[in-house]
């Protein structure tokens, strides 16, 4: 009797899309080892297979999210920098109106 792993119900699929999306290929690839690893039934390394593609979604999904905060992060600096300068000119200016 072949138990049925959580792999074979095809969650690798369904965990996507992740922003920005894996490669097609690596996806293919998941899903080629899944359909070998259910031909050799071997429940313990398909169940193995789903964890490393979890860990894989979460990390992209980090990936994107730090990402992100870094873009946030550089658009403040940038602004903060261009107020600066401009608070800087107006108090040049006014000093020399004195």
């Amino acid at each position: 009797m072949k138990v049925a792993s959580p792999v074979s119900k095809g969650r690798i699929g369904r965990r996507l899309p992740v922003r920005p999306q894996p490669k097609a290929w690596l996806m293919a690839a998941c899903l080629d080892m899944q359909r070998f690893l259910e031909a050799a039934e071997n429940p313990q390394a398909a169940d193995l297979l789903e964890i490393l593609w979890n860990e894989f979604v979460a990390a992209n999904r980090s990936a994107t999210f730090w990402q992100q905060i870094c873009d946030v992060e550089k658009e403040l600096s940038e602004r903060m920098a261009q107020t600066n300068v401009q608070l800087k000119q107006e108090y040049l200016r006014l000093i020399q109106e004195q």
